[in-house]
């Protein structure tokens, strides 16, 4: 297992062990999360994806709904991770 996949299982198992319905890949360099649940999206967006000061992740916004990838989901976002520990911490916090 690599080092990159090694820091992606360890962000996996707490983005499944902090929501309740979700979905994570991993895509080169992007990690891509899908909710079902609007109260996850919602907080995941305000504590993670628009957090300005500090980031943790560098945002990709998906603007166009036809190239979405995790079909099965309300809610989904693309991100490259700029700080695994930190995140970890924030998802943590929830």
């Amino acid at each position: 297992m690599s080092y990159d996949d090694k820091i992606f299982t360890e962000i996996k198992n707490v983005f499944l062990n902090k929501f309740n319905d979700c979905c994570i890949l991993y895509q080169k360099t992007t990690l891509k999360i899908g909710f079902d649940r609007g109260e996850d999206a919602r907080w995941f967006e305000k504590n993670i994806i628009r957090r300005k000061k500090d980031s943790s992740v560098i945002s990709k916004a998906s603007l166009n709904p036809l190239k979405r990838i995790i079909t099965d989901y309300k809610f989904e976002y693309s991100f490259k991770v700029k700080d695994k520990d930190k995140l970890i911490k924030l998802l943590n916090e929830r």
